[in-house]
């Protein structure tokens, strides 16, 4: 298979950095260039335009321990719904713990943890190509490939907490099989 796509910028270090973690081992295999391929329930964080190519209904996981006391879970679940597309949800978690503070160099070190945690929810849908706009090149009966998520974000650090939302777009264009050509837009609306 063919496929081209716009890579995820990684922002490691800023707010919402761990919505930029892979979430499964395909994606970080492809060093998260997975844009143009998802097709399983992890596409409503990929790319929801994925979610159209699901033919039945699906449940995905994952857990990775990334460093020290730094762990990412990802559970999804998606089901398509006939006429109306596929519809999924999924909950993202990072824990980092083992961290210590002090109010002076002199104080007992108080523990503490960094939680960052986000609800997904989305949908995708495939469309065909009125025969008058279908070009003889374009094979495939269902060429479009368009999905929105909505990701609402938590974070805490210690005592201090955050939470905002964003909308998120994806949109494939796939003429044949072999060939498909991808754009996932995060934060459209933050």
């Amino acid at each position: 298979m063919m496929a081209a796509c716009l890579a995820p910028v990684r922002a490691g270090g800023q707010a919402g950095g761990f919505l930029r973690q892979d979430v499964n081992a395909r994606g970080a295999a492809l060093a998260g260039a997975l844009t143009s391929d998802t097709d399983d329930a992890a596409s409503v964080y990929l790319n929801p335009a994925g979610l159209s190519r699901l033919a039945k209904p699906e449940v995905g996981a994952s857990h990775a321990v990334l460093f020290e006391d730094t762990a990412n879970d990802f559970v999804a679940a998606a089901a398509p719904i006939r006429n109306w597309g596929t519809f999924a949800a999924g909950y993202l978690r990072q824990y980092s713990g083992g961290f210590e503070r002090r109010a002076t160099p002199n104080d007992t070190p108080v523990s503490f943890s960094i939680v960052h945690s986000a609800f997904l929810g989305g949908w995708g849908r495939s469309w065909s190509l009125p025969d008058a706009l279908r070009p003889a090149w374009v094979t495939s009966d269902r060429p479009l490939e368009t999905g929105l998520s909505v990701d609402l974000v938590r974070e805490s650090i210690d005592q201090v907490s955050a939470s905002g939302s964003g909308l998120n777009a994806g949109l494939t264009f796939r003429p044949r099989t072999s060939l498909a050509l991808s754009v996932a837009a995060q934060n459209l609306m933050a």
